[in-house]
């Protein structure tokens, strides 16, 4: 039986990435903004670790795009020897980034990672941020 593991703090706006999790070797997921900011995550991270991640993911996604040549971009796919890292757009101005353990099926995390994207819709959609916005 999986179960979802639950996120050190509750994190409000965490259902939405917890049918993910119920996919055998994950490990965590984030929804971030395009400017780096964590949103929301659920799995096992504590927030000051996700932070770090969503900015770096942040980083790794603004690199895959500007190393094609057109707008296309879908995914990014990360191998190391331990863990798997997948960074989807996630709507407009959001990205979805799951961490995965080696015994995953990518194939079905990735097709999950859309479902969930295609089901919130807008929910994932991040406004972009103003100077006059107060942080």
């Amino acid at each position: 039986m999986t179960t979802v593991r639950p996120s050190h703090r509750p994190s409000p706006d965490g259902w939405m990435l917890a049918d993910i999790l119920r996919i055998p070797g994950t490990r965590y997921a984030l929804l971030i903004s395009a400017d780096g900011l964590l949103q929301t995550h659920a799995g096992d991270i504590t927030p000051d670790e996700a932070e770090p991640e969503a900015a770096a993911a942040t980083g790794l996604q603004s690199l895959s795009r500007n190393i094609t040549k057109d707008s296309s971009w879908n995914h990014t796919l990360i191998g190391y020897a331990d863990q798997h890292k997948i960074i989807m757009g996630a709507g407009q101005g959001s990205i979805l980034y799951v961490t995965a353990d080696k015994t995953a099926e990518l194939d079905v995390v990735a097709h999950r990672m859309s479902e969930v994207v295609k089901r919130m819709g807008t929910q994932l959609a991040s406004a972009p941020r103003h100077a006059s916005d107060p942080v």
